[in-house]
């Protein structure tokens, strides 16, 4: 099928190039037509050299069913990793697959991205939607950071490592934005609106480097000591846990491996096993067939010796 469809597609676009040719050549200057709303007109200059007329298609697809297949397959990337795909583009696209209609009105429209600095807990609730979480200039980063490292500590948000590490990428964003604020006030008065030079931006750039190491510094104390002393940091957590998931997931998958190899090896051992009865059955009654043949054969002569004393 896959192989009829390519080969549809590249006689269709012949045939498309041929009808192109043939209105480069014999259509008039201008070519008047009626549409919905008025009327149009088309140049044959339109059908020149210039332009090449090709099937809007995919001769790579050739079925809905593959079709759906690429979406779903599409719609599950997206779901494993939120942060880098676009989830409402993946659902359109399945349901433009599925052939759905009016699948606008199956969606939520899109909220247009916002310019302006949002609470911490509001960015605590957007973050449980897998909504992208933006750090802006000025804001209190130390409130910011104090208050996303305590919800990341919770234990609905230790169940889901996708929403807890987009936090923590959060929570480096503002380290990150702190110190360049910080660094760009002591820089202030030195550059007096000039831009830096190289060595001032060498300067600038460890300056930076230095107090983002202090600020990582402070987010791994506080971590601990919001998720107590003798608790593990929650990003250690969150990698334990997934590591046991994942040994969960291999032992279950080596048990069902085993489990069918030993069904295989019974399926074997049946099959071998009624191959032999089969064939004992067999040489038993070619067995019986020749005593039975043998006895007729001895009252055969047994009955003749009688005739012929007689």
């Amino acid at each position: 099928m896959s192989s009829i469809h390519k080969r549809l597609f590249y006689a269709q676009k012949e045939e498309f190039f041929l009808l192109a040719g043939v209105f480069g050549q014999y259509l008039p200057p201008e070519y008047p037509y009626n549409v919905v709303g008025g009327e149009r007109t088309v140049k044959a200059q339109d059908f020149d050299d210039r332009v090449d007329v090709l099937p809007v298609a995919d001769p790579n697809i050739f079925s809905m069913a593959q079709r759906v297949t690429l979406a779903q397959t599409e719609l599950e990337l997206a779901k494993s990793a939120p942060d880098l795909h676009n989830l409402y583009e993946a659902y359109r696209r399945m349901y433009r697959a599925l052939g759905i209609k009016d699948v606008d009105a199956i969606l939520k429209p899109q909220k247009e991205e916002e310019s302006e600095p949002k609470d911490p807990a509001i960015e605590n609730s957007e973050s449980l939607e897998s909504l992208p979480l933006v750090v802006f200039q000025g804001q209190n980063h130390d409130a910011h950071i104090m208050a996303h490292l305590i919800f990341g500590s919770s234990g609905l948000v230790l169940q889901m490592p996708q929403i807890a590490m987009s936090l923590q990428k959060h929570v480096m964003e503002h380290v990150s934005v702190k110190a360049k604020e910080q660094v760009a006030a002591q820089m202030m008065q030195q550059l007096q609106g000039q831009p830096p030079n190289e060595q001032q931006a060498m300067e600038i750039e460890g300056m930076v480097a230095g107090l983002i190491a202090q600020g990582m510094q402070e987010v791994k104390t506080l971590s601990s000591q919001i998720a107590g002393e003798n608790q593990p940091d929650p990003l250690i957590a969150l990698k334990e846990q997934d590591l046991q998931i994942r040994a969960q997931r291999d032992a279950a998958e080596n048990q069902m491996d085993k489990a069918r190899l030993n069904l295989d090896t019974q399926k074997a051992s049946q099959t071998v096993q009624l191959g032999e009865n089969r064939i004992q059955s067999a040489e038993d009654i070619a067995a019986a067939r020749i005593d039975a043949a043998r006895e007729r054969e001895v009252m055969k002569q047994q009955h003749k010796s009688q005739q012929q004393q007689g």
